[in-house]
């Protein structure tokens, strides 16, 4: 009976893992697709610093013929293009270096994405999360069942020590035998009582061994929920930060842009120099760049709090996809369960012939 109850809780385990699985997968295509996203966006920021410093020349060297400039601020904006060339081959880079981390998590290339949309509904406060992160989590629920089948094992390492007694019961039945006496009916009733005497040490060994897997499976599950709730904790105060990073980058955006068109007035009646117009437009890029970080850097904390708190999932997310079928799954393979008719299966079904795999 321990033995059954033990594979039981293993089954369950393996059902909550799964579960686990699915999140991990959706936080890694939600980190690839923030990354490419993120990575695009400030690659079209780069682009116009390369645009506008390139007109910034233009005008130097206009200038520089009539003799309104110097040598030096054509120097000084030439510098600043292959700056800014640069920092866009690096952009491209990093956007192509995303593309390939999205198309490991998803199984395609990206195409242009659109903004990350609406905020996730996120638990009603750190407690309640705290408390998902203990108790509601995949992962949680898995080594709970892991705990609970290493107790089974415990208890049936210990009974192997205990007597057994077995009942076994025959009837028979003769006929047309070759003397009339040996006709009738035969029925046995036999009960056996069996102790372990000596097995040279080897029931208590398994005893011991149950007993310290048993403590490791349940050292395991304390640790899961320290990594919880340690994750939890570091992505609402990313959360946080992204959020007062995007207050301070919009009010930077705001005060960068006016001094940059102001610079750029005055440098067109020769109060600035074509120096002060290009750090004015370095200024505002920055500001631009750190908008965009900021706000990737908010869904990903929010996502976050939704994975370490064990709400990452397609029910939970409300997500159009099909979920998950385990059955369906199984009777892919050859000599596999018979497959069990239901929605979910039947949705993979017609996913998979849509992208044309059996």
């Amino acid at each position: 009976r321990n033995a059954l109850r033990g594979a039981e809780e293993t089954l369950n385990a393996a059902r909550a893992q799964l579960v686990a699985l699915e999140a991990q997968v959706l936080g890694d295509a939600v980190t690839a697709y923030l990354e490419v996203w993120e990575a695009q966006q400030v690659v079209a920021v780069r682009e116009a610093n390369v645009r506008v410093v390139t007109e910034q020349l233009r005008a130097a060297r206009d200038r520089f013929e009539v003799g309104e400039a110097t040598r030096t601020d054509v120097a000084q904006a030439e510098a600043l293009l292959a700056t800014a060339r640069s920092n866009l081959a690096a952009a491209q880079g990093t956007r192509d270096i995303s593309r390939e981390l999205f198309n490991l998590a998803v199984g395609r290339y990206p195409d242009a994405l659109p903004g990350p949309g609406a905020m996730p509904v996120l638990p009603a406060s750190e407690q309640e999360a705290a408390r998902l992160a203990r108790q509601e989590h995949p992962a949680i629920r898995a080594l709970q069942h892991e705990v609970a089948a290493a107790e089974f094992a415990v208890a049936q390492a210990r009974g192997a020590t205990r007597p057994s007694l077995s009942v076994d019961l025959s009837r028979s039945e003769t006929f047309e035998a070759p003397l009339a006496a040996q006709e009738g009916n035969d029925a046995r009733l036999s009960l056996t009582l069996s102790q372990p005497i000596y097995r040279g040490g080897q029931l208590g060994s398994l005893e011991r061994q149950a007993l310290a897997q048993a403590e490791a499976v349940r050292a395991g599950l304390n640790r899961q929920v320290q990594i919880n709730l340690q994750l939890l904790g570091n992505a609402y105060a990313r959360l946080g930060i992204a959020t007062a990073q995007i207050q301070a980058s919009d009010q930077r955006i705001n005060a960068a842009q006016l001094a940059f068109e102001g610079i750029r007035e005055e440098a067109s009646l020769g109060a600035r120099t074509t120096l002060d117009v290009l750090d004015a437009e370095q200024d505002l890029l920055e500001a631009r760049i750190s908008r965009i970080e900021a706000q990737s850097g908010l869904y990903a904390a929010a996502y976050g709090i939704l994975g370490a708190a064990g709400l990452l999932g397609v029910a939970n997310l409300n997500l159009p996809v099909p979920e998950y079928d385990v059955a369906a799954y199984g009777a892919t393979f050859q000599g596999g369960r018979p497959r069990i008719a239901s929605p979910q299966g039947d949705r993979l079904d017609t996913l998979l012939q849509a992208i044309g795999r059996e």
